[in-house]
């Protein structure tokens, strides 16, 4: 028992007594009976305090939890956005091991529900559920159940094929269907973005911490390296950090790329997102999953990218109104 009596305890035995002395039997049963609900109550509440809330009432939390916030944002611009929510299915159902791709570009819209495991650090995942959907067009499924729905894959082919909106060729819808059939099975999700945001939901803290430390390391070290090494290649850093030729330089050839790459221990892949990783490790290391450096990191993204259609909509506005005076001149 873990009870200790405080001063509102004493109290609360002292106005008790008050109540039954010299009362009658019927008052003194009732602030019997009141005492001992009374203690009864304290002691459960006290033996909460030190064990927890009893395993019977309460939910397994998982040790990363951010305000139980399961939903990370991946990108977002005028147009479109995509996240990933961990824990549910495909209708937000909560689901153990899956996590959903949620999509939307212009009038398109999109869900991919995906099964992970977790071995050690790595992630292996597979599609369960997938479909894409437009204002003008019903719903099509590609995958449900984890079997890639083929026959209306070519049905869809067979009508759309030489509109110039889907894929024309046969041996493309072929290929199409043989990429979603491999998706079906499991695959190791490479490092980056969703692979850490999943490993950060599931992992202890300090495996989690040891993990993405290193991860973090490793990109730093990998930038710097490649930054001086491709230096020297005549490159130098775009705004997303990677190699640009300078003016005036020759062009490198892709052996000497893939070099740089295996001497840096980075896949091009991994680099070519060296921000965005960077970024998120940084949040995951601090233990949060919004309002953090890769959230920042979107939103001036976005910001940039609305300052780039303001000035190319100004351009084509300018060449237009160019072209109209040029041709009320000419026609005088």
């Amino acid at each position: 028992m873990n009870f200790k009596p405080t001063l509102w305890d004493l109290g609360v035995v002292g106005f008790l007594v008050f109540l039954a002395w010299d009362s009658g039997v019927s008052i003194f049963l009732l602030a019997f009976i009141a005492g001992l609900v009374y203690f009864a109550v304290r002691c459960y509440v006290a033996s909460l305090k030190t064990k927890g809330i009893s395993g019977a009432l309460e939910q397994p939390v998982p040790p990363n939890r951010d305000d139980d916030d399961s939903e990370l944002l991946l990108f977002r611009d005028e147009l479109g956005r995509a996240s990933v929510e961990v824990d549910i299915d495909i209708k937000r159902s909560p689901a153990k091991n899956r996590f959903v791709f949620d999509s939307m570009y212009d009038t398109g819209t999109g869900k991919s529900e995906h099964e992970y495991r977790i071995t050690g650090t790595e992630v292996f995942t597979r599609v369960l559920q997938d479909y894409h959907e437009d204002a003008a067009e019903p719903r099509e499924w590609r995958v449900l159940d984890g079997v890639v729905q083929e026959s209306d894959m070519w049905a869809r082919w067979e009508k759309k094929k030489g509109q110039g909106i889907w894929i024309d060729k046969k041996e493309d819808i072929e290929e199409n269907i043989a990429d979603w059939k491999k998706r079906t099975e499991w695959s190791k999700l490479p490092p980056g973005v969703t692979a850490y945001f999943i490993l950060f939901k599931n992992l202890s803290r300090p495996d989690g911490l040891r993990f993405f430390r290193q991860e973090l390391e490793r990109f730093r070290l990998a930038v710097a390296f490649v930054t001086q090494e491709s230096a020297k290649l005549g490159y130098e850093p775009d705004e997303f950090g990677m190699p640009r030729r300078k003016v005036g330089f020759p062009k490198a050839s892709p052996e000497a790329f893939n070099k740089l790459w295996a001497d840096a221990r980075i896949s091009y892949d991994e680099f070519a997102s060296n921000q965005d990783n960077i970024a998120i490790l940084q949040d995951l290391i601090a233990g949060k999953t919004d309002g953090g450096v890769f959230e920042k990191l979107i939103s001036s993204r976005a910001a940039k990218a609305k300052e780039v259609a303001v000035e190319k909509e100004r351009i084509r506005k300018a060449d237009r109104e160019a072209k109209k005076k040029n041709a009320t001149e000419s026609a005088h």
